[in-house]
């Protein structure tokens, strides 16, 4: 991977420097002046707090044509090595936010953390979504972490419901819903644990009322939930999966 990450380095340096691209040039170093700013900070808070702000940069060197046979491109900004991959569907690459996916896991069960989930999690059916398990029981297995549910965050929380909410949903969706028969699945795919997904949803979307954080669409959610009816909730589903 180091030599791949160098190889492109240097491929999209000289793009760069030989003209084909001002606008690019602008943008990597906008990013590199953030990067080395965090790299030089010696406050927690700030050093987030510029990693996000680069994380957007880096979104904007997203290319609209492939740059490798794979489809995968990583590139060397100073010490930071970041991700991109193509989707061939959207026609398009999608940077993999490496920089949030870093925040999050050194400011576990924080506020700084949250904000960077809050930013990561909505993209990852093109980030952190693998092929093996549904995207929303990754999101459950982040979100139920210890120290995730002690910060209490309304938007984690209502995160986590909506999570738990699709899993339910998917369980109860008519046979030939598009969504699943396109990937050649049935609702009965989902039923193992859905019974149980949707008492958690329940109590997580009873505590964003508990605390004044439910809005009309979270508590016509919860209606329905609390009947047993279905949802039709896939917020935290990848198509295909």
């Amino acid at each position: 991977m180091k030599t791949k990450c160098l190889l492109v380095q240097i491929l999209f340096t000289a793009q760069i420097l030989c003209g084909a691209d001002s606008s690019s040039q602008a943008q990597v170093d906008k990013l590199k002046a953030l990067l080395d700013r965090a790299a030089n900070s010696k406050d927690s808070v700030e050093w987030a707090n510029l990693l996000m702000q680069a994380d957007r940069e880096a979104e904007k060197l997203e290319d609209s044509k492939p740059n490798s046979a794979c489809g995968e491109r990583c590139i060397r900004v100073a010490t930071w090595e970041l991700h991109y991959r193509y989707n061939e569907i959207q026609g398009q690459e999608n940077y993999q936010h490496d920089l949030l996916q870093l925040i999050a896991r050194v400011h576990q069960g924080d506020p700084d953390g949250a904000e960077a989930l809050v930013r990561l999690l909505p993209t990852g059916c093109q980030t952190i979504a693998t092929g093996w398990i549904p995207y929303f029981k990754t999101v459950i297995d982040i979100l139920e972490f210890r120290k995730w549910k002690a910060l209490r965050d309304p938007r984690l929380t209502k995160m986590r419901a909506e999570a738990y909410e699709t899993w339910w949903s998917l369980s109860q969706s008519p046979p030939d819903d598009p969504v699943i028969a396109d990937a050649e699945l049935k609702p009965e795919d989902f039923l193992d644990g859905a019974a149980q997904a949707r008492e958690r949803a329940i109590r997580d979307y009873q505590e964003l009322v508990s605390i004044g954080k439910a809005d009309r669409d979270v508590m016509e959610h919860l209606r329905k939930l609390q009947a047993g009816q279905d949802t039709e909730q896939r917020n935290w589903y990848c198509y295909g999966d």
